[in-house]
């Protein structure tokens, strides 16, 4: 979940960037099938934006639709 933190919008944990690159890893590795959301659109002044941006581009993750 990147919800808003300290009135950056769409904030991303490090402890949360561990978890995606889990989730992305064992998709790719051993053909797991797990689906992968954030909850917003990226903050492009995130520290991890460019990792994150790439995975979304790549298709290994998704922005969460209602």
């Amino acid at each position: 979940m990147n919800e808003e933190k300290n009135g950056i919008e769409a904030y991303v944990r490090l402890f949360s960037i561990s978890k995606l690159t889990y989730a992305i890893v064992h998709n790719l590795i051993h053909g797991k099938k797990i689906e992968i959301y954030i909850l917003r659109e990226l903050y492009k002044e995130l520290s991890c934006y460019e990792e994150i941006k790439f995975w979304l581009n790549k298709g290994l993750i998704k922005v969460w639709k209602k």
